[in-house]
């Protein structure tokens, strides 16, 4: 029972010795955008969704279940808010931008939403500022 005790006291002080020296990360790993986010999976399941950050730049990406590329494009400073599938061929991309209103309102300032759909196949793109009635349109036909 006392060698058990001796050994686990040594362990113990050999984690907490070692966690010591551990050096901290830098403070720009602080500041950084997570590599990959608003992540989607087709009803399917056979496509990927994403928007990814490589650096500065962050580009939407479609990609099979094994990490084929499929279409994509770049995203710049858009702030997007929410992916999702409309079916197995088209990804909504919800954004949002604050715009000046002016003079004539209550308050100068307001953030208004957009979507855009993207034809996963050809990377085809189609906006409208109405989500139901764009999810309607998309189920119906074919862009």
């Amino acid at each position: 029972m006392v060698r058990h005790a001796v050994a686990l006291l040594f362990a113990a002080s050999f984690l907490l010795e070692s966690a010591a020296f551990a050096a901290p990360p830098p403070i720009e790993a602080y500041g950084k955008l997570p590599a990959i986010e608003h992540v989607s999976l087709s009803p399917s399941g056979e496509r990927i969704a994403y928007i990814a950050t490589d650096g500065e730049k962050r580009r939407f990406i479609v990609t099979t279940a094994e990490g084929k590329v499929i279409s994509g494009g770049d995203v710049g400073g858009v702030k997007v808010r929410d992916v999702e599938w409309a079916g197995d061929d088209h990804v909504l991309i919800v954004s949002t931008a604050t715009v000046t209103l002016g003079p004539a309102f209550t308050v100068w300032q307001a953030e208004l939403a957009t979507v855009v759909v993207v034809n996963a196949n050809t990377g085809r793109l189609w906006d409208s500022p109405d989500r139901r009635a764009m999810v309607r349109v998309v189920r119906n036909s074919k862009l």
